[in-house]
C-alpha cells in the first residue's frame, strides 16, 4: 500500500504543476496538491468508548467558482478508531475518504486569505487492525464479527459517509494550515445498537499549487 500511495501522490504533483502553468492567470482557476495531519477520532457512544489518535494523508483539489466560492474534493487516507474504556479493546480501520465541499475564501491581510468549507465525505474501508485489550491479540478490523449480551453476528460496515467542515487560513500564496471536523452518519457495524461511524478532529497542513 506504501508503493501505491507514493505512485498516487507523485501523479498528483506532476497534475499539479501542469495545472499552474496552465492556469496561474485565470480567476478561476484549478488547484491540486497534497496534504497530512494529525486526527483524534472516537465515535458518539462517549460514554464507554475514548479516542485515539490517527493521520490524514493524501491530497486535494480545488477548482474556483468565482467571487471567493470554490468546489473541493480529495483522495485521502484516514486513519480512524476508538478505544474501549471498560475493556481496553481499541480499533484502528484505515479508510479512503472522498470529501465533496463548497468553500468560501476572503482576504484578511496582504498574502493571507481565510477559508470555511462545509460538505459530504464518503469513505470506504481498506485496512486496519482490531486489538484485544485482555490478550493482546489482532486480527483484521474487517473480520470482526461483533457481538454482546443481547446481539450477535455483527458485521462491520465498510462503507462510510458523513458531514465534514473545516477551517483554515492560506498564506504563502499555497501554504493551507487546516481544522477540520468529520461526523460519521452510518453505523460502524450492522447491531441495531451501534454507535456511529467515527467522529474526526483533524490537524494539518495542505500545499496547493497555482
Amino acid at each position: 500500500m506504501k508503493k501505491s500511495l507514493f505512485a498516487v501522490l507523485c501523479a498528483l504533483c506532476l497534475m499539479a504543476f501542469s495545472a499552474q502553468a496552465q492556469n496561474s492567470s485565470e480567476p478561476e482557476r484549478f488547484r491540486v496538491g497534497p496534504t497530512a495531519g494529525l486526527a483524534l477520532s472516537t465515535t458518539n457512544l462517549a460514554a464507554s468508548h475514548a479516542a485515539v489518535f490517527g493521520f490524514n494523508l493524501g491530497a486535494l483539489a480545488t477548482y474556483g467558482l468565482g467571487s471567493g466560492m470554490y468546489v473541493e474534493s480529495g483522495l485521502l487516507f484516514a486513519g480512524k478508531g476508538v478505544k474501549w474504556t471498560y475493556e481496553g479493546d481499541r480499533c484502528n480501520p484505515i479508510y479512503l475518504d472522498i470529501p465533496v465541499n463548497f468553500g468560501y475564501e476572503i482576504p484578511v491581510g496582504e498574502g493571507i486569505n481565510a477559508f470555511a468549507e462545509a460538505g459530504l465525505y464518503f469513505g470506504f474501508g481498506i485496512g486496519g487492525k482490531m486489538y484485544d485489550g485482555g490478550t493482546g491479540r489482532s486480527w483484521s478490523y474487517w473480520n470482526t464479527t461483533w457481538e454482546n449480551s443481547w446481539y450477535s453476528g455483527g458485521t462491520t460496515n465498510r462503507f462510510e459517509l458523513g458531514v465534514g467542515l473545516a477551517l483554515g487560513v492560506e498564506i504563502f500564496n499555497g501554504l493551507q494550515i487546516r481544522l477540520g471536523y468529520n461526523a460519521g452518519l452510518t453505523k460502524i457495524n450492522t447491531l441495531s445498537n451501534s454507535a456511529r461511524s467515527y467522529d474526526t478532529y483533524t490537524l494539518g497542513v495542505a500545499w496547493m499549487f497555482l
